[in-house]
């Protein structure tokens, strides 16, 4: 629900076999939507091949590991003039935070009408906990959503609910129930 999928969507992902991405994709299988699973560098072909593969499959949702976008950006590898890239809706990084210069290599050299953001989950629990959701605004590392049906609460060392901390430390009240919560802070809590 939060990435506005449908029937006709394509879900590229290029990620490890053990990451539990691949796990969440069979809930896209199940509502009948198109998934494809890439394994390896998408840029070994060639420079746009990346690119190339956007168009041919009309990808509309792409989840990569954030390294794979810091690469593009290093190696200056961008769509050319030949990509519409009209299907894709949003491009979507984990894996690790994303630096702040990434949302500014995206929208000045790929496409200012696709959004752009970060999730976060976890291999353990086989999900996403901080998404994407196309009815709130992008913030550079900032994540704009908790994910529909997680409670995400956070603790200090005793466990200790508390009613949030404040003066800086991390304020559960304020982070909770579909707030933007930063890449940072969220670090920061899981610390």
């Amino acid at each position: 629900m939060h990435f506005d999928a449908d029937r006709g969507s394509v879900y590229f992902s290029i990620t490890p076999v053990g990451w539990g991405t691949w796990n969440c994709f069979t809930s896209l299988l199940f509502a009948g939507i198109s998934v494809v699973l890439y394994e390896g560098v998408p840029f070994f072909i060639s420079p746009t091949y990346f690119w190339d593969l956007v168009d041919e499959l009309k990808m509309t949702h792409v989840f990569i590991p954030t390294s794979i976008i810091d690469e593009l950006q290093k190696r200056g590898y961008i769509p050319t003039k030949s990509h519409s890239l009209k299907s894709l809706k949003v491009l979507m990084s984990g894996g690790s935070v994303m630096k702040s210069q990434l949302y500014d290599f995206f929208y000045s050299n790929i496409e200012k009408d696709i959004a752009f953001t970060s999730v976060f989950g976890s291999t353990e629990f086989l999900g996403s906990c901080f998404v994407f959701d196309f009815t709130l605004p992008i913030y550079k590392g900032e994540i704009p959503a908790i994910s529909l049906g997680v409670n995400v609460e956070v603790v200090d060392e005793t466990a200790d609910h508390g009613g949030g901390l404040m003066d800086g430390k991390f304020n559960k009240n304020i982070h909770s129930g579909g707030s933007s919560i930063s890449d940072a802070e969220l670090q920061s809590a899981l610390r």
